[in-house]
């Protein structure tokens, strides 16, 4: 259920140098989200309130930093990738002290947008429900950027969850039907398609709205 929960991350950036010329550059990147995008806001709020925080600890920053940053993953998250792409400064964590955010600022955090344990009993097709207000949510937060001037917008699509290792091991199934062809659990994959596909008609809907804006959405189910 997990992959439900990432509401949305907005960054005023875009892919590749394609889209940066001289007449248009980008200079600035500006993130919201969760564990798909914090780069240390987490690990601060928590600093003092947590016996022990995972984050702050190897394995997590070990291939690229070598060392935790507060990052959810092991090295570099795609917000990172997309900053170095433009020639940007990784993009600072709003909560960390001492930054210049001339360049851009990261709100997101970690866990963000989890719900309480309640939730997560509930039937696939009740979760499935939700994901109207989900979208709405990230529609009307896209709409509020793009009013206040926004010029590009990244919208990603949800992960495959069934394909996540952790998801392949907690719900390990004896039953080869239960599996795609890559060898992803399907039942844990047709929320996030959902989700995908009413966030790209939600996209296309921006962007006939806003036509002097470049709103993209970004693939990461089919990137995976």
């Amino acid at each position: 259920m997990e992959q439900l929960l990432l509401c949305f991350l907005l960054l005023i950036s875009c892919f590749s140098h394609a889209y940066c010329t001289k007449e248009q550059p980008y200079n600035a990147i500006f993130s919201f989200g969760n564990s798909y995008a914090d780069t240390g806001n987490y690990i601060t709020l928590v600093k003092g309130v947590l016996p022990y925080d995972v984050f702050e600890h190897l394995p997590y920053g070990m291939t690229y930093f070598d060392q935790p940053t507060g990052r959810g993953c092991d090295g570099r998250l795609v917000v990172d990738f997309i900053a170095q792409n433009l020639s940007l400064p990784l993009v600072p964590p709003y909560f960390s002290k001492g930054q210049d955010y001339h360049k851009g600022v990261n709100f997101a955090v970690i866990g963000s947008t989890a719900l309480s344990l309640d939730y997560f009993r509930k039937s696939i097709s009740e979760v499935k429900s939700y994901v109207p207000v989900v979208i709405n949510t990230t529609k009307e937060a896209a709409e509020s950027l793009l009013e206040q001037g926004a010029t590009t917008i990244v919208l990603p699509g949800n992960l495959p969850t069934g394909c996540i290792p952790i998801m392949l091991t907690l719900y390990a199934s004896t039953n080869k039907s239960d599996y795609d062809h890559l060898g992803c659990l399907k039942h844990y994959n047709t929320i996030g398609y959902y989700h995908n596909i009413k966030l790209r008609e939600a996209v296309v809907q921006l962007q006939l709205k806003y036509p002097k804006a470049k709103i993209i959405y970004a693939d990461y189910y089919m990137s995976q």
